[in-house]
């Protein structure tokens, strides 16, 4: 999966979560700046495993704290 195609994934999750659209999300901001908690950020953390179908920490989305590092650590495109 690409990087792009999980950027989507992942801001299409988040503005589900926040009920905002994911086109008003910015991929460079912060996780925490959209208000997300350890809960949320743990069900990203499961959302994603189960879209890639391979284990991922529960800690991911803090250890990649935008949407954008976080998308291209899972591509394999981190750099």
């Amino acid at each position: 999966m690409t990087s792009d195609a999980i950027l989507e994934f992942i801001l299409d999750q988040v503005g589900k979560s926040l009920g905002v659209p994911a086109e008003k999300l910015d991929p460079r901001e912060p996780f925490a700046s959209y208000g997300m908690d350890s809960l949320a950020a743990v069900t990203l953390a499961a959302d994603l495993e189960k879209q890639l179908n391979r284990p991922l920490p529960t800690t991911i989305v803090w250890d990649f704290s935008t949407p954008q590092l976080l998308a291209a650590h899972l591509a394999g495109e981190a750099g």
